[in-house]
């Protein structure tokens, strides 16, 4: 397997005019927007000059555990589809085989069937913070916010991500949910309801699938020119050209 390069990201929030749409949906039929422009989209991206660059070590190893329903099913199904073609990484799903995930998506109806788990710990658990802290902390959690992802590093890679869903709240279309929680898993972003179409946008979605702006920004992240653990000061020119370019080509 060939190795992958990825880097770890936050938000994408604001959008840009052009051609009477947005710069990120419709610049394929148009223009390249200017490097100011994905140069600033990309500072909120990444959030600060100092945020290390990581990716994953290998091809993507997924396993879908809980009370998925067929939507949750097809929805990453989807997911690890687009996000496979955007980036050419390879993906397995070893549901049920034994073997080790590297991503995880568990859909679960009560978070205390997986409190008792150590890597919930590792991924969630505050430095200090108690254990009975930590449990009340991810009750209040999975009840209120209806899903969750975290991320685990090893050094400059990734390691290992979970996504958690609470199916007893209505967390609207079943696929589009767990899109959004496999896309999380891949790489860490919070959602912006200024991009569209995206599956970072946490609003309605007129027909589930990866954007424009989501299959660019994954094919420049796993561009062979990026390294792993550097900062993201160090790539930021080169990423605004790669964000230009895999724009364009889609």
């Amino acid at each position: 397997m060939r190795r992958a390069r990825c880097i770890v990201v936050a938000v994408l929030a604001a959008t840009w005019l052009l051609g009477g749409g947005s710069g990120w949906a419709n610049a394929q039929n148009a223009a390249l927007p200017d490097r100011a422009v994905v140069g600033r989209h990309l500072d909120t991206v990444f959030g600060s000059l100092e945020r290390v660059v990581r990716k994953w070590p290998d091809d993507i190893r997924y396993s879908v555990l809980g009370a998925p329903s067929p939507g949750h099913r097809e929805g990453v199904r989807r997911a690890i589809g687009a996000i496979a073609e955007a980036t050419g990484l390879d993906a397995s799903d070893v549901t049920g085989t034994g073997e080790p995930a590297t991503i995880v998506l568990y859909f679960a109806k009560s978070i205390d069937e997986l409190l008792p788990d150590q890597w919930l710990a590792r991924l969630f658990r505050n430095d200090g913070e108690s254990a009975v802290a930590f449990e009340a902390r991810m009750r209040e959690r999975f009840e209120d916010g209806g899903w969750l992802t975290a991320h685990d590093y090893d050094g400059d890679d990734e390691n290992v991500s979970l996504s958690i869903a609470n199916v007893g709240l209505d967390n609207g279309d079943p696929a589009v949910l767990a899109m959004r929680m496999t896309l999380a898993a891949f790489f860490a972003y919070n959602p912006s309801d200024t991009i569209k179409p995206s599956l970072m946008n946490p609003g309605p979605m007129e027909k589930p699938e990866l954007g424009p702006i989501d299959k660019a920004l994954l094919a420049a992240l796993y561009d062979g020119l990026i390294e792993s653990g550097v900062t993201y000061a160090e790539v930021r020119s080169l990423m605004i050209d790669l964000v230009r370019g895999k724009l364009g080509g889609i």
